[in-house]
């Protein structure tokens, strides 16, 4: 099964998708799964072993830019999990069987697996919305937490570079 998960918005939103996607794995270990999100936050997500491909688009993409980057796939599931003004048509336009999505904006009409959701009043965490989306794929509702994949050798980059030595507590804020 091969399974696109799509986050196009900020940094932060596309790291609470990071539990969504583990638990794809965990209940259908088998399944591919790949992400499409901004090219220029791309890098952080290259070392997740939940994740197959990434699949970076430009802050400018087009429903064709869009289109063509998946067409060739042959996806059979998508899941918006944030839904922008291009992808839900672009999924659509690639034939993708299972649509998954929020039903929150006109562009959700292009997705044939809705979930109702009001995300403006953030009554639950963001994770939590994020999860939700996948009982349509009856996986259930359960709590993880995101963790990015650093290499060996960028840990030990940021080491040489902050002077600090490994043993030492440190947090970086973003």
């Amino acid at each position: 099964m091969k399974i696109l998960a799509i986050r196009t918005d900020r940094i932060g939103d596309c790291i609470l998708t990071l539990p969504a996607i583990r638990l794809i794995k965990k209940y259908y270990p088998e399944s591919e799964v790949y992400f499409m999100i901004k090219s220029k936050i791309s890098p952080l997500f290259y070392n997740n072993p939940d994740i197959k491909e990434i699949i970076p688009l430009s802050d400018k993409a087009s429903i064709r830019e869009v289109f063509n980057k998946i067409k060739n796939y042959n996806f059979d599931i998508s899941i918006n999990f944030f839904v922008d003004k291009i992808t839900p048509i672009a999924v659509f336009l690639a034939k993708i069987p299972l649509r998954i999505g929020p039903f929150s904006k006109i562009q959700s009409i292009f997705l044939n697996r809705r979930i109702k959701q009001n995300r403006k009043k953030s009554i639950k965490h963001e994770a939590d919305y994020n999860i939700e989306l996948l009982s349509t794929l009856n996986i259930p509702f359960e709590r993880v937490e995101p963790k990015i994949y650093i290499l060996e050798e960028e840990k030990n980059s940021f080491f040489r570079f902050s002077g600090k030595a490994e043993k030492e507590n440190f947090v970086v804020i973003h």
